[in-house]
């Protein structure tokens, strides 16, 4: 019983792992890094420009998480001081 838990655990870990990458926009950069690869590799431009693609967007994705996350830290920043002033 404690290993079905603890496997339970490691999956459900595992899954916000990669929704954590997903929305950062590592997953997408991974994948188009490989098509990138791949379409070098096997000399297919389309496939290679889809990678550039995908890994543009992940590019982007990654850009806004971390504006999204600043603009958050800064807005809990000045409620906590506003918070602050008025006690």
């Amino acid at each position: 019983m404690k290993k079905f838990i603890a496997l339970g655990l490691v999956a459900v870990g595992s899954v916000v792992t990669f929704e954590v990458l997903r929305r950062k926009g590592v997953i997408a950069q991974i994948g188009g890094k490989v098509k990138e690869v791949v379409g070098t590799i096997t000399d297919d431009p389309a496939l290679k420009v889809e990678g550039m693609f995908e890994n543009a967007k992940g590019k982007v994705m990654e850009v806004t998480t971390k504006t999204k996350d600043a603009l958050h830290k800064a807005f809990d920043k000045v409620q906590e001081e506003a918070d602050e002033t008025l006690l």
